[in-house]
């Protein structure tokens, strides 16, 4: 396992502390099992229960889990879940639309440079080369050229 998932699991275990027994008590006891064996052993997060979900620096990967939990488990009804369904694909449509803004910025600032997006959605870039060909002729008849100009 990786180490940004066994470090999300670390969160994910805290998390099931701060939230108590009344949301832990819908989970499947196998998967609070895979949790806890699964989490870092170096990365130890600690939280307050003084502050909100909202304001904990969780990583990407925890608030993934977090929101397949709050979806399989502790929803409490279909117009819930149809609800955060929704607004999942409205920030998935948001990071495709800034993605695609940042890209296009990119090419009006750099016009000769390529774009790509990699794997993890970043945009990379490479710089492209203008290589002009000469003929054969053309650099025998420059090197001479230099040649004889030297010698001047």
């Amino acid at each position: 396992m990786d180490l940004k998932t066994k470090e999300a699991c670390s969160e994910i275990s805290e998390i099931f502390w701060l939230l108590g027994d009344n949301y832990t008590e819908k989970l499947p006891p196998e998967l609070i099992k895979y949790i806890e064996s699964n989490k870092s052993q170096e990365y130890i997060p600690t939280y307050s229960r003084e502050n909100s979900i909202d304001e904990l620096d969780l990583k990407e990967e925890t608030k993934a889990i977090l929101a397949f939990l709050y979806l399989s488990y502790w929803c409490d009804s279909i117009e819930e879940k149809n609800e955060i369904l929704e607004q999942i694909k409205d920030n998935d449509k948001k990071n495709e639309i800034n993605t695609t803004i940042n890209t296009l910025k990119l090419n009006e600032l750099f016009p000769n440079k390529k774009n790509t997006i990699d794997e993890n959605h970043q945009i990379i870039n490479e710089q492209l080369t203008i290589i002009q060909n000469e003929s054969i002729l053309k650099k025998i008849f420059n090197k001479i050229k230099k040649f004889f100009s030297k010698n001047k």
